[in-house]
């Protein structure tokens, strides 16, 4: 992949994430409390995404860091992005781990991704570690739910539920970007295929946007009646 077309993607990113955003704030009223959840995530993308732009880059981090880096937001990012995907996940885990294991999660990830970015990656390098623990945190989580639905025999219209296509994102985006965060320190000195990594990691971004689309879009409908075991 180019340099042109990578930046052509990337810039695509930024307006795609302005489509969920606003069907959020149109149908903010009617959505449901899972949607509502996935509508933080969207609002964490958005957020990230101005912050990252160019015009805040030169204009602010390159004052507080002294160079054109916005390293430390992705170390922020990965963390509130998983204690996120976790809160849209949270009657699920309350039923099947508890409460207690759900915070867990959550606060072990957020202290361990703190603790990477400080004391081993660094904050100005790219955090693989927290990736892939981030990874094997909710890949299994993502399973786990979709196993369940399968399991309820009666449960028609997979379409409709929020959390089956939000399911599909964290299969599709997270065990992808295990593998661009993974492979981004080995071709560190190759700079055309890690060009491609990231083209690739701003596809799956384009995919889990197009995803938050739907959900947000689905009517409102009184939430399946799961076992869960």
């Amino acid at each position: 992949m180019s340099q042109e077309s990578y930046v052509i993607i990337s810039d695509l990113v930024k307006w795609v994430t302005i489509i969920p955003f606003l069907i959020g704030v149109a149908r903010f009223g009617q959505l449901s409390l899972v949607q509502k959840r996935v509508y933080w995530l969207v609002i964490l993308y958005a957020g990230t995404e101005i912050l990252a732009s160019r015009f805040i880059i030169d204009n602010i981090w390159v004052h507080i860091f002294g160079s054109r880096t916005n390293l430390p937001l992705l170390h922020v990012f990965t963390a509130l992005q998983t204690w996120f995907v976790l809160r849209c996940y949270r009657d699920y885990l309350d039923e099947t781990v508890g409460r207690k294991m759900y915070w867990l999660m959550v606060t072990g990830f957020i202290l361990f991704a703190a603790g990477n970015a400080v004391f081993y990656d660094g904050i100005f390098r790219l955090n693989p570690h927290a990736r892939a623990l981030q990874s094997f945190m909710l890949l299994p989580v993502a399973i786990g739910y979709l196993l369940s639905l399968l399991r309820k025999a009666e449960l028609t219209k997979l379409e409709t539920d929020p959390l089956f296509w939000f399911s599909a994102f964290v299969l599709l985006y997270f065990s992808g970007s295990f593998f661009v965060f993974l492979g981004s320190n080995y071709f560190i000195s190759q700079p055309e295929l890690l060009v491609a990594l990231y083209g690739i990691h701003s596809i799956l971004s384009i995919v889990a946007l197009i995803l938050f689309t739907i959900i947000l879009w689905i009517r409102k409908r009184p939430p399946p009646q799961l076992t869960f075991h």
